[in-house]
């Protein structure tokens, strides 16, 4: 076996897979419309606020994000991270309150859950568990946006 030959085998070994995952990632973001969301909310500075690790979310086109999120709030808005191996594709969000739309839902197979819509972003929208928005609601207060 040449040296070219055993270049190929490594780089299939340990590159393509890495490749792979950064793509079906980078089609994830866009797809779910995290990379949207990115484009207007994206995290610039260090967010200060109580966090929830291990969270899930669902966006559009019934993207799940099942126990990978952080999401934290503070009186300005919410913070929504994945965890490091999943951040190709979608950088940390920081998103104002007054930037969305939350409403209580319920479905045959969700259960309850609440609906967020970005209007700024039109067609892109997050739904969370009932359980995460109470713990939001609780640490938030009235400042919490409703739908209109």
């Amino acid at each position: 076996m040449n040296d070219f030959t055993r270049y190929v085998i490594l780089f299939a070994t340990f590159a393509f897979p890495i490749i792979l995952w950064c793509g079906i990632m980078m089609v994830a973001g866009r797809l779910s419309g995290w990379l949207a969301l990115a484009d207007r909310y994206r995290c610039t500075e260090p967010f200060e606020g109580q966090r929830w690790h291990f969270q899930s979310a669902q966006l559009r086109w019934a993207t799940n994000y099942s126990g990978i999120l952080t999401v934290g709030v503070s009186a300005e808005g919410m913070f929504v991270s994945p965890m490091i191996f999943f951040r190709v594709g979608h950088p940390t969000l920081f998103i104002p309150w007054s930037a969305m739309q939350m409403e209580m839902k319920q479905s045959r197979w969700q259960g309850e859950y609440m609906e967020i819509r970005f209007p700024e972003v039109p067609g892109t929208l997050m739904r969370i568990s009932a359980r995460l928005a109470r713990k939001i609601a609780t640490a938030v207060g009235p400042q919490l946006p409703q739908a209109s």
